[in-house]
């Protein structure tokens, strides 16, 4: 444990350190979001399949990002302590890369595909919003996150997906007359709008160790386990 706290203060130090937007926070199967993280070519690694073809067929349809809104709740190690400290709730969107498709190398799809990173990065703001704004309507009362988890995440996963659905019509499937332009105009907005909410490194550093970032916390006990916050 005494190693994993070593080696998580160097990352977030290293990432601190002016790399931010110049080293995407990634391992080969996850890439993360972050505000000058893009997606490449590389990032799709995933084998084209029968209903891929069919949609490339009918819709020209040349990519697909597989973009997913991971979390989890850490709570403090010590029962006693719990109280004093509170739990932490980590969000973090990220791509799959092994079940993201591409066909192209093109620019232009490769941004179309961003907008889900970035959509998904957008429901991750609210869902900080909404816990911190649960934190503060009970006066930082301990057991407000893993008590409020399941719902908070799911009412996020469906307006996300949702978002996702009408995005995918306009842009990907039915290509709209200036509906890229239309989308990419209003997701920045809405992102500048909750940019005290953004996703931070060690948000993300949270998933790629698989522990919690300091040998005080353990991952919580009493939730049910990760919302698998993705499109199918």
């Amino acid at each position: 444990m005494r190693y994993l706290v070593i080696f998580t203060i160097f990352l977030l130090g290293f990432i601190s350190n002016n790399l931010i937007g110049q080293t995407p926070i990634e391992n080969d199967k996850l890439k993360f979001w972050q505000p000058d993280t893009k997606l490449i070519p590389e990032d799709f690694k995933a084998d084209t399949s029968r209903s891929f073809n069919n949609l490339n067929r009918k819709f020209e349809m040349q990519a697909y990002s597989c973009c997913i809104l991971k979390s989890i709740i850490d709570v403090p190690k010590k029962k006693r302590e719990r109280g004093k400290k509170l739990e932490k709730v980590y969000l973090a969107p990220c791509i799959d890369k092994y079940q993201s498709i591409s066909i192209t190398t093109d620019s232009f799809e490769m941004a179309k595909q961003q907008m889900f990173f970035d959509i998904t990065e957008l429901f991750a703001r609210k869902a900080r919003q909404e816990f911190i704004s649960l934190r503060d309507s009970m006066g930082y009362a301990y057991g407000i996150y893993w008590s409020m988890y399941a719902t908070v995440m799911s009412d996020i996963c469906v307006r996300r997906n949702k978002m996702i659905d009408k995005y995918m019509m306009e842009v990907i499937l039915y290509n709209k007359e200036g509906a890229y332009d239309k989308w990419r105009k209003q997701v920045d907005e809405l992102l500048i709008e909750m940019k005290d909410y953004a996703t931070k490194p060690e948000d993300c550093i949270r998933f790629l160790v698989g522990k919690p970032l300091t040998d005080d916390y353990i991952m919580s006990p009493d939730y049910l386990g990760e919302i698998k916050c993705k499109k199918e």
